[in-house]
């Protein structure tokens, strides 16, 4: 006897643990950009949709945050589709940036959009890189809280106004290099000119020299002088500049968290009722026992 209602308890314990794990309302919360390098000037349409929905009556309601660079980006826009409508807070205060994702059906249990996100790049924006994020996703079955964390969207902005800049920057500095190889080379070619008319006028006093030797019957040696210009070789410097660009990979996919705290602590009191009860029948079971020996006893005496 004892036995089948310990067997019965353990069985019932197994099934509410495994109504527990079977009842866990899930689904995939996804954001992605139609493009992730900007410029200034740009707009930039982020769509939102839900997939993978493991709910038994599906979902019609979801709540996020948005948080993004008012530095950078402007002029906010929701946009409702599929019957989908956004309520987006844009008042200052703590819940500014909250949105309500909504659909007035049972509820949605396919995949779909379900809403989408359009900002603008502000003007004169410098080259750098940014993040949009959709924070606190969550939705609900109807008894309890679907968490779907957060999803990140990482742009790179791209400003052509300073490669431009930078590139007539560069040319400007080829200009003076080739300027100042040109005057090196004029003041070689004077220096070369002037070398010569040097050997001319040696020349020039060499025969006089020839000359008075001659008619006082003299030998003389004749000096040579020889001046050797010096060249002088320049080279061009060029100077370029190599723009880097960085890549970042999108992570657009969290895991679901999922609350089934209450469940488990009733399971546990349910477990612990169960095993008081087992016990009370067992004690209760010996002590007759121990009655119906004891009344044998005495009727043996």
């Amino acid at each position: 006897m004892s036995k089948k209602i310990i067997s019965t308890a353990l069985i019932l314990i197994l099934f509410l643990l495994n109504a527990n794990v079977v009842n866990a309302s899930t689904l995939d919360f996804n954001a992605s950009a139609n493009k992730e390098e900007l410029k200034p000037g740009d707009e930039v349409i982020i769509t939102m949709s839900i997939d993978n929905i493991n709910v038994e009556k599906g979902i019609n309601v979801i709540e996020a945050w948005l948080k993004y660079d008012d530095k950078i980006f402007e002029n906010v826009e929701m946009q409702n589709v599929n019957g989908w409508e956004i309520t987006y807070n844009t008042e200052s205060g703590d819940r500014y940036g909250k949105f309500l994702i909504s659909k007035m059906v049972e509820g949605q249990t396919e995949k779909e959009d379900v809403g989408k996100i359009k900002l603008k790049v502000k003007n004169n924006i410098p080259k750098q890189e940014t993040e949009i994020k959709i924070s606190e996703i969550t939705s609900n079955d109807g008894t309890q809280l679907i968490d779907e964390g957060e999803r990140i969207i990482k742009f790179k902005i791209n400003n052509t106004d300073d490669d431009e800049n930078q590139n007539n920057t560069n040319t400007d500095k080829n200009e003076t290099n080739t300027n100042t190889n040109t005057n090196e080379t004029n003041t070689n070619t004077n220096e070369n000119n002037t070398n010569t008319d040097k050997e001319d006028t040696n020349t020039n006093t060499e025969k006089n020299e020839t000359n008075t030797n001659t008619d006082g019957n003299n030998t003389n040696i004749d000096k040579n002088n020889t001046n050797t210009g010096k060249d002088k070789n320049t080279s061009n410097k060029n100077n370029s500049n190599s723009l880097k660009t960085n890549s970042s990979k999108k992570d657009k996919t969290n895991k679901g968290k999922i609350n089934t705290g209450d469940i488990t602590v009733i399971v546990s009191v349910v477990t612990i009722a169960i095993a008081g009860i087992v016990i009370f029948i067992i004690k209760k079971n010996k002590d007759k026992d121990k009655n119906k020996e004891k009344d044998e006893n005495d009727k043996t005496k």
